[in-house]
């Protein structure tokens, strides 16, 4: 099913996430999207509107992410938007994740890369593309499709103007993922 109109419900807050949305359904329309389907953290609102647009029940995690995943059921599709720079251990977090993957799998993931003086106070990690690279190799994970662009929507108070100028440029990274070879055994 294609997903064609994003500006489904009121409650959505379209200066923040229309553009998000937008990204996120062309990587859909383009990978698909197969049952069962599971969403890392809490839902975000994109992601409440990806699951009633395609008229499908997501599955949640309830678990701390920083820890071994309790979850044994594996999934055909993944959603961890606006989550990995807030773990203590990414690493751990993929390594983990891919358990639950199998062959056909797709990970879909976005995150904000900037400037280290820029990062937000709740951000753990922020990764420029080549430290981010290094970390999906590391967990055995294949890039399928990536796509970066500037948001400049939402923007209020001092931090996020200067983010969003050649001295911060805030980038939102999107990732369609997939599960490949691991370099190494994780425990």
């Amino acid at each position: 099913m294609k997903i064609t109109d994003t500006k489904i419900s009121p409650t959505v807050d379209y200066n923040v996430y229309d553009r998000r949305l937008k990204e996120v359904f062309t990587l859909i329309n383009k990978h698909g999207m197969a049952d069962p389907v599971l969403v890392f953290g809490e839902p975000a609102l994109f992601e409440i509107e990806i699951s009633r647009l395609n008229n499908r029940k997501f599955h949640y995690t309830n678990f701390d992410l920083n820890y071994k995943f309790n979850e044994m059921e594996e999934y055909n599709t993944m959603f961890c938007c606006e989550l990995i720079e807030h773990l203590l251990n990414p690493l751990w977090f993929f390594s983990q994740a891919r358990n639950l993957m199998t062959d056909k799998t797709l990970m879909y993931i976005t995150y904000p890369i900037q400037p280290h003086w820029a990062w937000c106070a709740g951000h753990f990690h922020e990764y420029d593309r080549s430290r981010f690279l290094y970390l999906l190799r590391e967990a055995g994970l294949e890039i399928v499709e990536y796509k970066q662009y500037i948001n400049w929507k939402g923007i209020k108070g001092i931090r996020p103007i200067i983010r969003n100028t050649p001295f911060g440029w805030l980038k939102q990274q999107i990732y369609v993922l997939k599960r490949g070879k691991l370099r190494c055994d994780m425990v």
